[in-house]
């Protein structure tokens, strides 16, 4: 993606500029997270269009909200991802303490253009990590952050499998037949036009609560999709990736009996890939 070399950013009559670096530092930030269950959300109603679109784009699982009730619906309706929160100055004060005790809220980052004026926020609460006047500092506090969230959420990850196993060796087994059993059964199920809607049924359910950039992106999957583009849409950070890999991730047989459709294209197209590397 070609990024412009700055935008700006007026609140108060001050100007700010977020030049190429910074956006570069974002996208790389959240584009290092793209397989683990966290979410931002960016709270300013004056945030500047074309940095809100590239937010968009750079990530699903970026949620960029200019006004509260959207945004205060948008958050409680969040119930399996880690939140990470960035609010500007004229929302922190009345929004930072609502939302502190929120289970999914990782962390709240304050945006703003008088740092001296939230400081106390950051003593107030445990959760505001800071309080930033600067894109830069603000994209590379959120760096940090992640990378750690990542560490400790794969840690726990591979501390819980290991548990298993020393605990009971043989559920494990028991296990992993059982999900063998359940491979046969999706690839056996007959690919249909309504296994197909009911897959994008799955895909409108699931980003409803985002920004409508992602319902627009479902209707275009809808509309450009074909079988033997499986492995593509996988391997890019697509609406497809994100909530097949969760499925696959949080062994939600729900999630992978709704996208069947697209999980028997996707071990068609790898069990074409592996035949031709035999040749």
């Amino acid at each position: 993606m070609d990024l412009p070399n700055f935008y700006h950013y007026n609140k108060l009559q001050k100007q700010r500029s977020i030049h190429n670096a910074d956006l570069q530092l974002a996208s790389d930030a959240l584009m290092s997270k793209r397989d683990e269950n966290i979410t931002l959300m960016w709270l300013d109603e004056n945030i500047d269009k074309e940095l809100r679109d590239l937010f968009e784009q750079i990530h699903d699982s970026v949620i960029v909200s200019t006004d509260q009730e959207t945004f205060l619906k948008t958050i409680n309706g969040i119930t399996d991802e880690k939140i990470l929160v960035i609010l500007s100055g004229q929302y922190s004060r009345s929004l930072a303490p609502l939302i502190h005790d929120n289970k999914q809220v990782y962390l709240i980052y304050i945006f703003c253009i008088n740092k001296a004026d939230y400081e106390h926020l950051s003593k107030d609460l445990s959760k505001v990590r800071g309080v930033f006047t600067q894109y830069s500092h603000l994209f590379e506090g959120l760096q940090l952050e992640l990378r750690s969230l990542v560490r400790q959420m794969t840690t726990f990850h591979l501390f819980d499998q290991k548990q298993v196993s020393l605990k009971d060796l043989t559920r494990e087994s028991a296990d992993f037949l059982w999900y063998q059993l359940l491979k046969d059964v999706l690839l056996a199920m007959p690919k249909t036009a309504d296994s197909k809607i009911e897959m994008i049924d799955r895909f409108r359910i699931y980003y409803s609560p985002k920004t409508p950039t992602f319902l627009t992106k479902v209707d275009e999957f809808e509309q450009t999709y074909q079988s033997c583009d499986a492995i593509r849409w996988y391997t890019k950070d697509s609406i497809v990736y994100r909530l097949v890999n969760q499925a696959l991730r949080t062994e939600d047989i729900e999630a992978l009996l709704a996208v069947r459709y697209y999980i028997s294209d996707l071990y068609a197209c790898l069990k074409k890939e592996c035949e031709k590397l035999k040749v």
